[in-house]
């Protein structure tokens, strides 16, 4: 486990001890700022995080962007 700043990052052997699950349904409009808030406030924390963005196959593109936060931020997963 390393630390950078206070945040620890997961590696592949650590769980996290904070999970947070976001249904998804046509969220485009406002998946965005949620994500960006929570990853924000969740950067404070110093235990390891997760949030887990389901996806209940919206037709609006909420996926895309899901998995686009998902490859900038390794603890967010759809």
């Amino acid at each position: 486990m390393t630390v950078k700043g206070k945040k620890k990052d997961m590696t592949e052997n650590m769980k996290p001890t904070l999970s947070i699950i976001i249904p998804m349904y046509n969220e485009t409009a406002i998946l965005p700022d949620t994500v960006r808030s929570l990853l924000s406030f969740l950067d404070t924390l110093t235990e390891p995080t997760e949030i887990l963005l389901v996806d209940d196959c919206g037709r609006d593109g909420s996926a895309a962007i899901a998995a686009a936060y998902c490859a900038a931020h390794p603890n967010a997963r759809v």
